[in-house]
């Protein structure tokens, strides 16, 4: 029976299409990397020796824990989640045979899966110099060991690492929702101990306990030249063998436990609640001499609107209150704090906490935490009602589309709201036991609401759109953060960065003491405007297709879709879409034709051909200002200067 599940289980993920879009997405980032030159290591090192790829499979393999969630917690689940765990004991399968089949069919597919950098790094290295993306002398030769020994060595490990312990949690609880909360939590913890565990005293301690190998490979290579990088693979010896001994050892006692433990009555058992003590008797209900009342039943739109309020706060409720939610978000929090209070030295000399710095501190490790949040709770929000077998009530319910819908997005606008409130709490509360007073609440106000809100928004708008049209609550996941990593892969890979292209991406700022946001706050502003208009008519679509029965394919959806446009969603689709294309015509026409855009690639031409022609001058003796007297007006407000 072993070989009957594995080959299933095998067949079954090979069919899905979501196995070959986790291949695409590790596939395409590899690619670029290669293509484009960036990857690991300096620009003496090829771009395909040993070193690199070394890093940047191990690196890969870290963020390829969500992709372990998806694959190896879904296995087990899935007889409970079609009802099929019952006929389990109507036939000869033992736990074991059962257990190893699922486990097997489904961790060689994510071996499949984890190859798409192999084979990306290896496509990219050989197109890179046919398209000149790269010079030829970036790349050195084709050597399958630099391929095959980091799979075995990290790949492998790494991957069973993760897949046995999201086996282990559903096959233990039963529930699939540990799964992606578990890859969250466990990626967090990593980087909670990596950061911790950086000061030179701890890098042995360091190299062990990491369970992905990362910091004993990179101690392990700190001092080799060039010309080893290239060539030699990394000898496995000192703490980069304990480190492999020990995260082999763990997974092995983790699934032998899950083995061995496992049965299928515990499986198959169904909870029930809390037995009553005594038995009270049955009271028969009474007829009533007084006739109740006919209640009349008003549908209008103000009490639609009061619904979809209490509706998003009893949402906003459950998020807030869910365990996981407030370990991610206490971590992040850490992260905020810590940030703020050991990050602001200026060469070793210890900086006041001004608010700039407070502000700038969210966009070092806490905006991962806020992105994780987001991403992970919109599809928990949006598929709520199916996950605790609700859909079917609810969608019968005489309520408009928009109230669970307004419901739903609204619940997650609040989780914006406190997020970026938690900036303004730990920002003052860093500044005030550090003894700094001059809160600047202007500063934090404009930073907070105008700019890094409008941003959290944005990011919902498309990740629930996303789950909308996916219809699934992991695919949908993985689409989500496959977009944004695309989008960063071409914008740091690629090294296209012209904004009006890239969703949600604004120009960069600086805050200054002398005029605050000075003019960057007029590009911050419109290009807000630009991605809010946007993504609202993602939002009025999203509502269109938002689906209310049984039914989910995609056909039948676009029919209900064109049977619920009317004037009002009509109106409102064509006024965001005028809204998007006036914005952005308005910023191409400041970007591009009253300025000059210049590619990265165009502006180092630039400095090269500058460096060429001025070359000549550089041992040229010049004369030198030895005495200046001047006086100069600073207009910031207007960005002039006069001088006398």
């Amino acid at each position: 029976m072993f070989y009957k599940i594995f080959r299933f289980e095998l067949r079954y993920r090979l069919f899905r299409p979501a196995t070959y879009l986790y291949f695409a997405v590790l596939f395409l980032f590899a690619f670029l990397s290669a293509l484009y030159g960036n990857v690991p290591g300096s620009e003496k090192t090829y771009i395909n020796s040993a070193y690199t790829l070394s890093v940047l499979i191990i690196i890969l393999t870290i963020f390829e824990t969500f992709v372990s969630s998806a694959i190896m917690g879904v296995p087990v689940y899935r007889d409970i989640e079609y009802n099929t765990k019952g006929y389990l004991l109507s036939y000869p399968i033992n736990e074991k045979s059962y257990l190893l089949g699922r486990f097997l069919g489904s961790f060689v597919v994510l071996i499949f899966v984890s190859l798409g950098v192999h084979f990306g790094m290896l496509l990219g290295s050989l197109l890179g110099p046919v398209f000149g993306t790269e010079e030829a002398n970036r790349y050195g030769p084709f050597n399958y060991m630099y391929y095959l020994y980091p799979t075995l060595l990290f790949v492998i490990p790494n991957l069973f690492f993760t897949g046995t312990i999201f086996f282990a949690l559903v096959a233990s609880t039963r529930k699939i929702y540990v799964t992606y909360v578990g890859s969250v939590l466990l990626f967090i913890g990593y980087l909670l101990a990596t950061s911790l565990t950086q000061d030179i005293e701890y890098r042995a301690l360091a190299d062990i306990l990491d369970p992905f190998g990362l910091n004993a490979y990179s101690n392990a290579t700190r001092y080799w030249t060039p010309a080893e990088q290239n060539t030699l693979l990394v000898p496995l010896t000192g703490n980069l063998l304990w480190n492999r001994l020990l995260w082999v050892g763990v997974s092995l006692v983790i699934f032998m436990v899950t083995l061995f433990r496992f049965n299928f009555q515990d499986f198959l058992a169904v909870k029930l609640g809390k037995g009553k003590k005594e038995d009270t008797p049955a009271i028969k209900p009474k007829k009533s001499i007084i006739s109740i009342p006919v209640v009349d039943k008003v549908f209008s739109q103000s009490i639609y609107f009061r619904q979809m309020l209490s509706l998003a706060k009893l949402e906003f409720l459950n998020i807030v209150r869910d365990t996981y939610f407030i370990a991610i978000l206490l971590a992040g929090v850490l992260f905020l704090f810590l940030d703020g209070w050991f990050g602001n030295p200026t060469y070793g000399t210890p900086a006041l906490p001004m608010t700039y710095y407070m502000l700038e501190v969210k966009d070092f490790n806490y905006i991962i935490f806020v992105f994780i949040i987001i991403i992970f709770y919109t599809g928990e929000v949006v598929h709520r009602d199916k996950s605790v077998n609700y859909a079917q009530i609810s969608d019968a319910l005489p309520v408009p589309n928009w109230l669970s819908y307004g419901a739903k997005f609204l619940s997650l606008i609040y989780v914006c709201f406190l997020l970026v409130n938690l900036v303004l709490v730990c920002g003052v509360l860093n500044q005030t036991i550090q003894g700094y007073f001059n809160y600047e609440l202007g500063m934090y106000f404009t930073d907070l609401y105008l700019i890094e809100l409008p941003e959290y928004i944005e990011l919902v708008m498309l990740a629930f759109f996303i789950h909308i049209v996916v219809n699934q609550k992991f695919t949908g996941h993985f689409v989500a953060i496959g977009f944004w990593v695309a989008m960063f892969g071409l914008r740091s890979i690629a090294e296209m960065d012209y904004n009006l292209f890239f969703y949600s991406y604004v120009p960069s700022y600086t805050i200054s003491d002398m005029n605050g946001f000075g003019h960057f706050m007029t590009g911050q502003l419109w290009f807000h405007l630009y991605w809010l208009s946007f993504g609202s008519f993602l939002l009025v679509l999203g509502n269109l297709l938002w689906n209310r029965s049984v039914e989910n394919s995609f056909k039948t959806r676009i029919r209900l879709a064109r049977q619920r446009l009317n004037k009002t969603s009509g109106f409102a689709l064509i006024l965001t879409l005028v809204l998007f294309i006036g914005s952005g015509s308005y910023i191409y026409y400041n970007v591009s034709i009253l300025n000059k855009y210049r590619t990265p690639t165009a502006s180092r031409k630039l400095q090269a051909e500058y460096e060429k022609k001025y070359r000549k001058y550089e041992f040229v003796a010049l004369p030198k200002i030895t005495d200046v007297k001047v006086t100069i007006d600073i207009y910031p407000e207007e960005r002039a200067t006069t001088a006398k």
